[in-house]
């Protein structure tokens, strides 16, 4: 269970909330086609969540999800407010 995961319970409360928010977008339809890869989180849609109302604390909470393994960068946006794109790396999903 990811409760009693310990990298599951060293991630921030932002951190988890944005990870839950892509694992809720992603999708696998059964001919395996995955839509990982093209996971997005627009910081606007983020701010509703208590914890995450400030963008660099939004930047942060991404940053520590992309340097502990558990997303990836697909796609650099940011231009004309364009978000970027995350995959899920799928390294404790035996824990979900």
């Amino acid at each position: 269970m990811i409760l009693e995961c310990e990298e599951w319970q060293n991630l921030s409360p932002g951190a988890r909330t944005i990870y839950e928010v892509l694992k809720a977008g992603y999708f696998r339809k059964k001919d395996g086609i995955s839509n990982n890869g093209e996971l997005q989180a627009k910081y606007s849609d983020l701010k509703k969540f208590k914890g995450l109302k400030n963008p660099h604390t939004i930047s942060g909470c991404f940053k520590e999800l992309e340097n502990k393994g558990w997303i990836k960068r697909t796609w650099n946006g940011g231009l004309f407010r364009i978000p970027n794109k995350y995959k899920l790396m799928g390294k404790h999903d035996d824990h979900l």
